[in-house]
């Protein structure tokens, strides 16, 4: 019972990175209006950069599709970790109305690290 929660965690959680990863690639999401403020401006800037939205969603890709197919999980894990914490702070800092879908990601991610932490140990030595 216990390995298929995680299964189905673990493919939930790869399967937003992958979807909202290749959204930032061909824009099929329709993308909510931001308030003017903070978390507008951040990610105004983020934009600006030029690179960073299609940095970022290669990571998203990358670490979704290793999630789904249960490939090298723990190393998808650790190259998803400043994702996770971005989409945590932002809410948290600049977008509370947010909130509930940085807490979820959030939650699911910390399950499937504490059901890998075996694994992941070592790589933090």
């Amino acid at each position: 019972m216990k390995k298929n929660v995680f299964m189905v965690l673990r493919i939930l959680l790869g399967l937003v990175f992958l979807i909202f990863g290749a959204n930032k690639f061909y824009s099929f999401l329709p993308m909510p209006e931001m308030i003017d403020g903070p978390g507008k401006d951040f990610m105004m800037a983020l934009g600006a950069t030029g690179y960073m939205f299609y940095l970022i969603g290669a990571v998203e890709v990358i670490g979704g599709l290793r999630l789904v197919l249960n490939k090298c999980v723990p190393a998808a894990l650790l190259l998803l970790a400043p994702i996770v914490v971005n989409i945590f702070l932002f809410h948290i800092c600049l977008d509370p109305a947010g909130m509930m879908m940085g807490a979820v990601v959030t939650l699911i991610y910390a399950a499937l690290v504490y059901d890998n932490w075996v694994s992941i140990k070592p790589c933090l030595k």
